[in-house]
């Protein structure tokens, strides 16, 4: 007894779903579905990869990959995957791996998984990529952390630091705007910092950027937004010290 499908994925929509693969997990950024008819068996192109779908019940043979294996002509260097709805018989996933052919298979669903070695290897390595980036990112969130935190100590420390007397007497000398206005422009700008800080996650393009790239600037700007803000705060004590009201 077969289960009744909740959804239908049409051959075109089926190339849709093998490029945004190839785009969002195997690290083809550049991935997108052939318009022109003709194209010799290829239906998803990349400067470093070409892909072939078929949407069929029945298994794929070795005459498909052929076909795929032909389309690349001279271009070796370009990674050849293909995508099958229906399996692959032996003797294609023997070819498969004879010329290293990454096999994918998918649902109707939108689900996907690698059939062979060559596939999984594909899906490892981009993973391991994609992980080693955001292992970076963070390594320099936190350096850059650690640096705004040494400079906001040292903002403390100057700010905390008393001032002689004959730079008092000075001080005192002048209107009190002079000392309390210039600091406005500190709270203004920490407040912009802490907005950009959000744009990452509401503004970038999920597709080409990285979780660990958003987070990083995410981190980096609020840092900035909220170092200016205690900034500003140390300064406004400082003039309230200097001149009581």
């Amino acid at each position: 007894m077969f289960r009744k499908k909740t959804a239908y994925l049409t051959p075109e929509q089926a190339e849709y779903l093998a490029a945004a693969v190839m785009r969002k997990r195997l690290g083809f950024r550049d991935a997108k579905v052939t318009v022109a008819s003709g194209d010799g068996g290829v239906d998803v192109i990349s400067k470093r990869g070409l892909a072939q779908v078929k949407h069929w019940n029945s298994q794929i043979g070795r005459p498909a990959l052929q076909q795929l294996y032909g389309a690349r002509g001279k271009e070796v260097k370009k990674q050849l995957i293909f995508f099958s709805s229906g399996g692959y018989s032996p003797l294609a996933v023997e070819y498969a791996n004879k010329h290293d052919i990454a096999l994918f298979g998918f649902a109707d669903d939108s689900t996907w998984w690698a059939v062979n070695k060559a596939g999984k290897k594909l899906t490892r390595s981009t993973q391991q990529k994609r992980e080693d980036k955001i292992e970076d990112l963070a390594k320099q969130t936190v350096q850059v952390s650690k640096g705004l935190w040494a400079v906001s100590q040292e903002i403390k420390a100057e700010v905390a630091r008393p001032i002689p007397e004959h730079q008092l007497k000075r001080i005192e000398t002048k209107p009190i705007e002079d000392v309390s206005a210039p600091v406005w422009w500190r709270t203004g700008l920490g407040i912009v910092f802490i907005v950009i800080s959000t744009f990452p996650f509401y503004l970038w393009d999920y597709e080409t950027t990285s979780p660990g790239s958003r987070i990083a600037w995410t981190v980096i700007w609020a840092i900035l937004g909220v170092l200016l803000l205690v900034w500003d705060f140390y300064l406004r004590r400082k003039a309230e010290d200097v001149f009581p009201t």
